[in-house]
């Protein structure tokens, strides 16, 4: 069992979908906030008490101008992408600050956890530095105001339970339930996964399974941000006694993919899902994984 500590900094980040043409592949290997390719930024941090509330003068001055220039093309349901990203700003710019804090995916008492920041690269540009830092900001402000800081969530935080869930995963059981032999998925056209991804194409590692070296260096990639959120992510439960507390979840990244619109080559994910279904369960009800 691998012992494995991941902090989710500004090296995991959301980026828009704007700069990839269909069909293009852009290496997100060594994607980070900051990150070359990197075309927004943000202006220069104000205030504003127009509203009565600080958070949402502070979002619409400072963080909706970006996350409109650099997110809005895909995640806008007020826009047509052929992506098909999930519409969490709303529709249209005027929706963005409402929607977003009515989400405890984005805005929680965990503002590190904001799935805002933490959604890792896919296509497109990161956020830059500065963008990030103050989308963090405008987050802090959120959990302020609604939770007292991070009062309002119980147990560990979300970096902490994926954390857990990687330190958790062995190579054992990853070959036993056959993820070893997920990135050999035939696309339509006949190419494989591994093809393509084998160096962390478009935020996805996988390599083949040719040889136990290949194999180790795909299970050690997928094991850290952001190619571990290909396979799980975090949700906010509220418990019986009507805290939240967050939980480690599939998130179904390579499945969807199979079923996306867009340029990506097709593929028939049928027989290799259940492989995933049966490594998250034994990862998630382990003794290591279970044991507080």
């Amino acid at each position: 069992m691998r012992a494995l500590a991941l902090v989710l900094t500004a090296s995991v980040v959301l980026v828009a979908c704007v700069a990839e043409t269909p069909g293009d592949l852009i290496d997100d290997s060594t994607g980070g906030a900051g990150a070359s390719g990197a075309t927004t930024s943000s202006s220069s941090t104000s205030t504003s008490t127009g509203s009565g509330n600080a958070g949402r003068d502070y979002f619409e001055a400072n963080v909706s101008p970006f996350v409109q220039t650099a997110c809005a093309s895909c995640h806008d349901g007020a826009n047509v992408d052929e992506y098909g990203g999930p519409d969490f700003l709303g529709n249209g710019m005027e929706s963005y600050y409402d929607t977003l804090v009515a989400n405890s995916d984005m805005v929680s008492a965990s503002p590190e956890s904001s799935r805002l920041i933490t959604r890792g690269v896919h296509v497109g540009p990161a956020l830059t530095a500065s963008q990030y830092d103050t989308a963090l900001i405008w987050l802090q402000m959120e959990a302020d105001a609604r939770y007292g800081g991070s009062g309002g969530f119980e147990g560990p935080t979300a970096e902490e339970l994926v954390a857990k869930f990687a330190s958790c995963m062995t190579i054992t059981d990853w070959t036993a339930t056959g993820m070893d032999t997920v990135a050999l998925q035939q696309t339509l056209n006949g190419t494989s996964c591994h093809g393509c991804h084998q160096s962390g194409v478009g935020a996805n590692y996988m390599t083949n399974n040719n040889t136990q070296a290949s194999i180790d260096l795909g299970f050690d990639k997928t094991s850290a941000p952001p190619f571990i959120f290909n396979l799980i992510t975090t949700t906010a439960v509220t418990g019986p006694n009507g805290k939240q507390h967050y939980e480690v979840v599939q998130s179904y990244g390579w499945r969807d993919k199979s079923i996306a619109p867009g340029s990506h080559p097709k593929f028939i994910f049928t027989q290799q899902q259940p492989k995933i279904d049966a490594w998250f369960d034994t990862v998630i009800n382990s003794t290591c994984y279970t044991t507080p």
